[in-house]
């Protein structure tokens, strides 16, 4: 991507318009992905980590709040160019979408604020173990390996793919070589909530959470507007 919203450099990512723009999810950069904040594991009183929990955990506040969020930082990111179509990942243990999920509310919701298309329904998968229960990289990347399809060829334009959270990147870079095995010319692009990292990584990196602008802490937290 080229983009004039590209300002703050980080070894891990680039700052655009408050969110975070992770470039090396695997070894070719064939996938970025945008994200608001990291989520600490291992410091569940970070705020945003608490906030990413509580959408985690269905919270109608936080996705209420992830939905204000999102929305907001997203169409000032000039990159993101139509025709805009937006679809998400799907939890482990299912085949579809679920419609109640909170990952299914926030997209419906982003699409319709910003004008994009919403089509959860591109996407099918076979079942597979949990992702954050597999502590090896190895392990977590077979896991994934081949189990999604995309039901629909000839797209065109960007495609966004929707998560809650990053680790690695496996989910999103499956995603995209199912997507693009048959619309070899649409932009695929991750987006979610958080990307998952230790202190360790956090602390060592220099990396906190102190990039994402006070007004989008402000936009989570409004209680304003009843949105989902």
């Amino acid at each position: 991507m080229n983009s004039p919203n590209r300002t703050r450099q980080n070894p891990d990512w680039v700052d655009i318009c408050g969110l975070m723009l992770l470039r090396h999810l695997d070894p070719l950069n064939s996938v970025e992905a945008l994200v608001i904040a990291y989520r600490i594991t291992d410091r569940p009183n970070d705020l945003w980590t608490e906030r990413f929990n509580a959408f985690k955990s269905g919270d109608p506040r936080a996705i209420q709040g992830a939905c204000r969020v999102l929305s907001q930082a997203l169409k000032n990111i000039r990159f993101i160019v139509g025709p805009v179509i937006l679809t998400a990942a799907i939890p482990s243990k299912f085949r579809v979408l679920p419609v109640a999920s909170p990952i299914y509310l926030l997209g419906s919701f982003i699409a319709k604020a910003l004008g994009w298309t919403w089509r959860p329904e591109i996407l099918r998968k076979r079942p597979h173990r949990q992702l954050h229960l597999m502590y090896n990289s190895a392990r977590r990347d077979a896991e994934v390996e081949g189990v999604y399809r995309c039901t629909v060829r000839g797209l065109e334009g960007t495609v966004l793919v929707l998560d809650d959270f990053i680790t690695r990147g496996s989910t999103i870079r499956e995603i995209a070589r199912a997507i693009r095995q048959g619309n070899p010319a649409v932009n695929v692009v991750g987006l979610a909530l958080g990307k998952t990292e230790r202190v360790a990584h956090w602390e060592a990196g220099g990396i906190n959470n102190g990039h994402v602008p006070e007004e989008l802490a402000q936009v989570w937290d409004s209680n304003d507007l009843e949105l989902v």
